[in-house]
């Protein structure tokens, strides 16, 4: 512990309102031996004291087992005493467990205990470092200033400076190239939430200039795993934006094992294996899928759950459940598993992104109408279109518009189509989303809106597969990844050969 006085001085420096948390804090933890709280009486007995005697204390409790590992023993209320303070004031977590520890050494400087002051923040930065906590470091660092300003440079030598300042320096370089990293991550991630996967050279452009700097960072001088981990989480999702999922699942991997060797949050983690789940099995990569899948399982069963994290596991996973659903074409567990959706989505409400509840209202809607429950899926595209929450520049709402299209003819409500083709075409000229796939579609389904038989229906659906079959497989795949038209129109011809 240092010297003998700290405690003395610690338990001093106690306002009667750190007192009395100290002892609730005693009161619900047991501090001592089986049938007595040896901390808390000799707590009591160092606060009556005006000068600190040790030959008192052992007078005291002379005969009392704790006598025999007294330095043992003074060290662990002192610990006590400090984890009481932090209490007073945050709750644990890395980073709370960091930040009591600052706060901790700020009452200690504000009492004039430097050295003790000095041993706590020597502690936070240790944790710190292990960590990879960049920006509570930094704020170390200036605790550390004021510690070396307040006790007069005493018992620091020019070499400690030195070092101290080189530390520093390359903490504020790695939080820098965090910060530069964060901004072309974040920007990346909005673009792909407006405006989709890439589907055409010049939306492949913008996301390859909203990544240009990346070019000039080279992974192996990434500072820490958490530099590396931003990095590689930036490249899968600018990987996945251009439509490159093999590449963008070789950066997950390699994030996977960055995940392995060192500690990262389970937030973090989810997201990884949700990603790994869904483009290993796009990539028809089963075995990888399914290592994915047992690690999200078991990170689900093994992590200590807060509300954030059931909502997140709920999202991930049920958003993984109905496209793995759509893409086998399985929907026998469907109605289970949508509600299960609608549950959650009842307990949570407003804690999820509007952006996110339109998704899954989306896959919904598609099942629905995969199982031919028209009805049913065009009241969840309704929900989509009409909620007001939802930027209108987000891609699920061109998507929806189609697929409302679509619903309208199973329905047989063909007057309603052309109205419907009208303002679907505004819109997607409006959001520059007119691409090739989109063009067929107005022109086939208006041509629909127009047909009176059922032969004129057909001419126009086998008309739409030829000229299906001649467009670019890239375009075809983009707009399949989530509008998956090809499968619904396939149906529809087999039905029709059926029939005849």
């Amino acid at each position: 512990m240092g010297k003998k006085t700290d405690l003395f001085e610690l338990i001093k420096s106690l306002s009667k309102s750190e007192k009395r948390y100290f002892k609730l804090y005693a009161s619900r933890h047991v501090l001592g031996d089986k049938d007595e709280n040896s901390y808390y009486k000799i707590f009591d007995e160092i606060s009556k004291m005006k000068e600190y005697d040790e030959s008192l204390l052992i007078n005291k409790f002379k005969g009392q087992s704790f006598l025999n590992r007294f330095s043992i023993t003074k060290k662990r209320l002192y610990d006590h005493i400090i984890n009481s303070l932090d209490q007073f004031h945050s709750e644990a977590s890395i980073d709370a467990r960091l930040y009591k520890m600052l706060n901790a050494a700020s009452i200690l400087h504000q009492k004039s205990l430097y050295n003790q002051s000095s041993k706590v923040l020597n502690s936070a930065e240790k944790l710190a470092r292990k960590h990879h906590k960049i920006e509570i470091l930094i704020l170390i660092y200036s605790y550390k200033e004021r510690w070396m300003e307040a006790s007069g440079y005493s018992n620091v030598s020019r070499e400690d400076i030195i070092y101290f300042l080189k530390e520093q320096s390359r903490v504020v370089e790695i939080k820098n190239t965090w910060d530069k990293l964060w901004e072309i991550k974040t920007n990346l991630f909005l673009h792909l939430h407006t405006k989709g996967i890439a589907r055409s050279k010049e939306d492949k452009k913008q996301f390859f200039q909203i990544t240009k700097d990346l070019a000039g960072i080279e992974v192996h001088e990434l500072a820490t795993p958490r530099l590396q981990y931003l990095f590689y989480h930036t490249m899968s999702t600018f990987h996945y934006a251009i439509g490159e999922f093999d590449k963008s699942l070789a950066c997950l991997l390699k994030n996977k094992t960055l995940f392995d060797d060192n500690d990262f949050s389970i937030s973090e983690r989810l997201s990884l294996l949700t990603n790994g789940a869904y483009l290993s099995h796009r990539l028809q990569q089963y075995e990888q899928y399914k290592k994915f899948v047992t690690e999200l399982r078991k990170l689900e069963h093994e992590a200590k759950i807060t509300e954030d994290l059931q909502i997140k596991f709920f999202a991930s996973i049920k958003s993984l459940e109905l496209t793995l659903m759509l893409h086998e074409k399985s929907l026998d567990k469907s109605e289970e598993i949508i509600f299960q959706i609608q549950e959650n989505l009842k307990r949570f409400s407003d804690k999820i992104r509007p952006g996110r509840v339109a998704f899954l209202y989306f896959k919904i809607a598609m099942i629905y109408m995969l199982k031919r429950e028209y009805k049913k899926s065009l009241e969840y595209v309704n929900l989509i279109l009409n909620d007001i929450r939802l930027d209108k520049n987000e891609d699920i709402l061109s998507y929806s518009r189609l697929l409302r299209l679509m619903l309208f003819f199973e329905k047989g409500q063909k007057d309603l189509m052309y109205y419907e083709i009208k303002s679907t075409k505004k819109v997607l000229k409006k959001k520059n989303r007119m691409y090739a796939f989109e063009k067929l579609l107005m022109k086939y389904f208006l041509k629909l809106s127009k047909t009176r038989t059922k032969q004129d229906e057909e001419e126009v659906l086998y008309e739409i597969k030829k000229v299906l079959s001649e467009m670019e497989n890239k375009e075809k795949m983009m707009a399949n990844e989530i509008f998956n038209f090809e499968q619904w129109l396939t149906n529809h011809i087999k039905a029709m050969d059926m029939v005849r």
